[in-house]
């Protein structure tokens, strides 16, 4: 039985690990930001993310513990090299896997990570082909993916340190 102290651990992990909560009738829930899922005493409310920001809920789902069967992991963190799992470090280019119309940015816009600022908290440089900078925002780890050469893809080169 998945008990709120397993819940909690999950949220507080550093870096946050995304995962799945399934219920005892299959339901599955991704919880791909720590503030998206709150454990109660008896019950967790769980928020599926806008399609907007990740990080907002777009609606609540209240499930009492008894109901819940596991906690899965859903994979790869967003933020690290789907491959090896290494965070991103600064200066290495990540593309935006979602739009942010309220940033004036649309998902496969590239990057540069100019800054950390906790654990997947990145400041990321939006630079044109002319140079000039038309964006430095601060963005969640679920908000990008990091991106490589293809000497990283077959284990060779400065990327796969």
């Amino acid at each position: 039985m998945v008990t709120t102290e397993d819940i909690q651990t999950r949220r507080r992990a550093t870096p946050f690990e995304p995962f799945v909560l399934v219920t005892n009738d299959g339901r599955k829930f991704a919880v791909r930001d720590p503030e998206l899922i709150r454990p109660g005493t008896t019950f967790v409310m769980v928020g599926p993310a806008s399609d907007g920001d990740p990080s907002i809920a777009d609606g609540i789902t209240r499930i009492a513990l008894n109901e819940v069967a596991e906690l899965r992991p859903l994979g790869p963190a967003a933020g690290t090299d789907r491959r090896s799992g290494r965070p991103v470090r600064e200066h290495e280019l990540v593309a935006l896997v979602t739009d942010l119309p309220w940033l004036g940015l649309v998902a496969g816009e590239v990057g540069t990570v100019v800054g950390t600022w906790a654990a997947g908290v990145f400041e990321v440089e939006f630079v044109d082909a002319a140079g000039r900078t038309y964006g430095l925002h601060t963005l969640r780890a679920g908000q990008l993916v990091r991106l490589h050469n293809r000497g990283a893809a077959f284990g060779v080169g400065p990327d796969t340190a």
